[in-house]
């Protein structure tokens, strides 16, 4: 039997190989398990910052829809729009009159369904005028009234009838969301 001090010593340098590298591949492994953290922690940083970017974009683009809605005039539908007159030749009254419904409040805003009570006819540039001012939109030569508040048009009917002197009309039937600010 060998002795164990004489084998050791003649196995040192094998060992030593052996054992030598273990440290360096626990910090080389150290190393790359810390370099897959900071990546991590850079994608998490980078959609952070995406993140703040969008949020900051909307509070620009709500604090100026609130600005905007703050110079709305109160009785926009009655005093602009139920006051158009419209030249189409009919018999009876002829004009936009609206019902609102189902109101709906939050901190900031209140909202109510707005039904049109009967269709109207419109030629096509009275029809472009009474869009333009739904839709805060310029069409064609009319232009938005800067003190409507939010509308946003919830259903659509629109009918092309023909008059007895071949005039072209639309009867339009609309339903309305109306958006204000919440006045006190």
């Amino acid at each position: 039997m060998k002795n164990p001090l004489l084998f050791l010593r003649e196995n040192l340098l094998s060992l030593l190989l052996f054992v030598a590298p273990i440290p360096f591949l626990i910090l080389v492994w150290l190393y790359f398990s810390e370099m897959q953290n900071l990546r991590f922690a850079h994608a998490r940083l980078d959609a952070l910052e995406e993140k703040m970017v969008q949020q900051t974009k909307q509070k620009e683009k709500n604090a100026l829809y609130l600005a905007k809605m703050k110079k709305s005039e109160p009785q926009f539908l009655e005093k602009t729009l139920e006051n158009l007159s419209f030249s189409s030749l009919t018999s009876g009254e002829n004009r936009l009159l609206f019902q609102e419904e189902n109101p709906r409040r939050s901190e900031l805003i209140e909202e109510a369904d707005v039904k049109q009570k009967l269709p109207v006819l419109l030629n096509e540039e009275e029809l472009k005028k009474v869009l333009g001012l739904i839709e805060s939109t310029p069409i064609g030569t009319y232009l938005p009234d800067e003190s409507a508040p939010d509308l946003l048009i919830k259903n659509f009917t629109l009918t092309k009838k023909m008059t007895d002197l071949e005039e072209e009309l639309f009867e339009v039937s609309f339903g309305l969301i109306k958006r204000e600010p919440l006045r006190n």
